[in-house]
């Protein structure tokens, strides 16, 4: 796989960094895919989906390879982006802007005004008492 000397040079430059290269492993037998990764040093998290899996399901990947971009907020930033220098870039941004949001302060809570004690009702004269005095 092409990828491959790529994917760890990302490993490498973005480490310490909010990003992860994730791998998806699909059609090929689970210990084909197990000796790949060990002989490339494919040095990234992979799972193994099956020809079939739950993974390549969910995320409707009809094209092998298929790779996703995703934002700090969990979005699909971009389907299948660019290679080499202009994959670096692109990353670069999204990175970027995740380390920027790590460092925005995280809004407060709306505060609620200070409660003012209720005021007692005026005390109203007893029937018959208005106007005597006392």
């Amino acid at each position: 796989m092409a990828f491959v000397p790529h994917g760890r040079s990302l490993v490498k430059n973005f480490a310490d960094r909010p990003f992860a290269l994730v791998g998806v492993n699909c059609g090929d037998a689970l210990e084909k895919v197990r000796g790949f990764v060990k002989s490339e040093n494919a040095n990234w998290r992979h799972f193994f989906d099956g020809s079939s899996g739950p993974i390549a399901t969910a995320w409707k990947v009809n094209v092998f390879p298929t790779m996703y971009l995703i934002d700090h907020e969990g979005r699909i930033a971009v389907v299948n982006p660019p290679h080499g220098a202009e994959l670096d870039a692109v990353i670069e941004k999204l990175v970027a802007a995740a380390e920027a949001a790590r460092r925005e302060p995280e809004p407060k809570p709306a505060e609620k005004p200070a409660e003012k004690p209720a005021e007692k009702p005026a005390e109203k004269p007893e029937s018959g008492d208005e106007g005597r005095k006392g």
